[in-house]
C-alpha cells in the first residue's frame, strides 16, 4: 500500500512538481496543505537522499508563499497525517502566518582556527533522547555574546524572528534570521561588515529553524 512521504506543510496548494523522476503533489490536510510523494517505503538515510530532500524542499518553497519543511523520513498514511496535523493545527497555522513571504538567513560563527575549544564536561552528553533534548534546550537558551551579539543588534530592525543557538567545538554560535524577501538586500548590507573566515552567512533558505516539531 502506498503512503505519503511528507516534504513540507504549506499555506496553499501549487501544481504538482517534478524532481528528476519524482512527482510531488499537494494534498489538503485539516485546513492546510502537505507537499507529498506517494511511495511504498521510506528512503534509506544517506547523504544523497538528504541532499535530494533539501533540493525538493527548495523547489517547493519557490512555488508557495509559506512553507514549513518536515524532517527527513516522515512517511505516514493519510489518517496518520491528518491526526498529526490536526493535533498541532494551531501551532502550524500560527507558524505559517509567521513565515509567509519570508526566508531564513543563517549565520555561523566559528572559533579562530588557532583556538582549542574544549567541550564543557559538566554538561550531560547526548546519550539518549532526554539528554539530547536537554542539550538542545540549553543551546537555544544561551544569550549571544561577542560577534553574535553585535550581528543580532545590527539586524534587529530587519528580522521578523530570530533563533540563537550556542555551538560546540569550533562552532561558537548559530543565528537564524527570518526576514521578508524584500529585505534581503538591506540585510546583506547590514551583515557584510561581519563576514570573515570566522563568520559565514548563507541563504536565503526555507525557514528550517522556525518549524514546530510535528512528530515529537
Amino acid at each position: 500500500m502506498s503512503a505519503f512521504y511528507v516534504f513540507a506543510l504549506t499555506g496553499q496548494a501549487a501544481p504538482p512538481l517534478r524532481h528528476a523522476n519524482r512527482r510531488i503533489e499537494f494534498v489538503k490536510v485539516a485546513g492546510v496543505h502537505a507537499a507529498v510523494e506517494r511511495v511504498g517505503r521510506r528512503p534509506p538515510v544517506s547523504e544523497a537522499a538528504l541532499r535530494t530532500q533539501h533540493e525538493i524542499v527548495i523547489k517547493i518553497a519557490g512555488a508557495v508563499d509559506a512553507i514549513l519543511p518536515v524532517r527527513f523520513g516522515a512517511l505516514v498514511d493519510s489518517r496518520e497525517l491528518e491526526a498529526v496535523v490536526s493535533m498541532r493545527l494551531g501551532s502550524i497555522r500560527k507558524t505559517l502566518e509567521l513565515v509567509a513571504g519570508r526566508v531564513q538567513m543563517t549565520v555561523r560563527i566559528f572559533a579562530s582556527r588557532d583556538a582549542n575549544p574544549e567541550r564543557d564536561e559538566s554538561r550531560p552528553r547526548a546519550g539518549g533522547g532526554a539528554a539530547y533534548l536537554d542539550e538542545r534546550r540549553r543551546q537555544a537558551a544561551a544569550v549571544p555574546t561577542g560577534d553574535a551579539a553585535e550581528i543580532s543588534r545590527a539586524v534587529r530592525g530587519l528580522v521578523a524572528d530570530e533563533r540563537v543557538h550556542s555551538g560546540d567545538g569550533r562552532v561558537k554560535w548559530m543565528l537564524y534570521h527570518l526576514i521578508d524577501r524584500s529585505a534581503l538586500p538591506e540585510y546583506r548590507r547590514a551583515v557584510a561588515p561581519f563576514e570573515s573566515s570566522n563568520v559565514a552567512i548563507s541563504g536565503p533558505w526555507p525557514p528550517f529553524a522556525f518549524v514546530p516539531d510535528l512528530w515529537s
